[in-house]
């Protein structure tokens, strides 16, 4: 994590350096003997266009190598205490629910604290990093553009509570859902021998259409968070031409 963190902020810094490369380049070339320093500037702005590529990939590795040794321990812990429950535990529960708990959830955790957050940390860190650098510009565009992101904030967190509860959903179908396939799966000779075929299959086509509109209002929240985030940075976009 350590290494991860320091690889991030460097990252987050070679992200604010390359501009002002970009703007040294801009002002020199209107020098007539400016043909040594934009060979410079440009060799510069490829070799840390280069270096945050590869910084990029450490992080990725490193975030997912941390991830998964993380999680591989909690999985063996989780699986070893549902061993150690009684047989009432296990009778209540479905084999498939507590798979989609021991795998499904904590892969999610993975991603929650070792994606997300750390992305977020990052990020905070670098719009922070970038506003300070547009007050020191002027103090209009700082204001501008401290507005604008105060704007997105709310505009992706009120999207975000229309689309969190369908994906609550569509996880809880997708545990149930596992579960029973893997319940009658096992069970396959006693639904046979009883003659029970049609039933399970009903089932199984009942489930899938109950699956499929939380699926598709799932994904159609996701979409909408997508959608409005390409609009907001457009509009963000615009607010930075027009205050320039």
């Amino acid at each position: 994590m350590l290494a991860l963190s320091v690889l991030l902020l460097t990252g987050i810094a070679l992200q604010l350096v390359n501009p002002q490369i970009i703007r040294y380049f801009i002002d020199s070339a209107h020098s007539l003997h400016a043909g040594r320093p934009l060979v410079l500037a440009a060799a510069l702005f490829i070799g840390v266009s280069l270096v945050q590529q590869l910084i990029a990939v450490g992080a990725s590795y490193i975030g997912a190598n941390a991830g998964w040794t993380v999680t591989n321990q909690l999985r063996g812990d989780v699986a070893e205490h549902c061993l150690k429950l009684d047989m009432t535990f296990h009778k209540t529960q479905m084999s498939g629910a507590i798979i989609e708990r021991v795998d499904g959830d904590i892969n999610n955790l993975s991603n929650f604290f070792l994606q997300f957050a750390v992305m977020l940390v990052s990020n905070v860190i670098l719009v922070a990093a970038m506003l300070v650098l547009l007050f020191r510009e002027g103090w209009l565009i700082g204001a501008g553009m401290l507005v604008f992101v105060v704007f997105a904030l709310l505009a992706i967190r009120y999207i975000r509570r229309l689309a969190v509860p369908h994906w609550s959903r569509l996880r809880q179908m997708s545990a149930s859902f596992y579960g029973f396939l893997g319940e009658h799966l096992k069970g396959t000779e006693d639904t046979r021998a009883s003659g029970a075929t049609n039933y399970v299959m009903h089932r199984f086509y009942r489930m899938m259409r109950e699956w499929l509109p939380l699926r598709v209002r799932a994904f159609f929240g996701w979409a909408s968070m997508w959608i409005a985030t390409i609009i907001v940075f457009a509009i963000g976009n615009a607010v930075a031409f027009a205050i320039s």
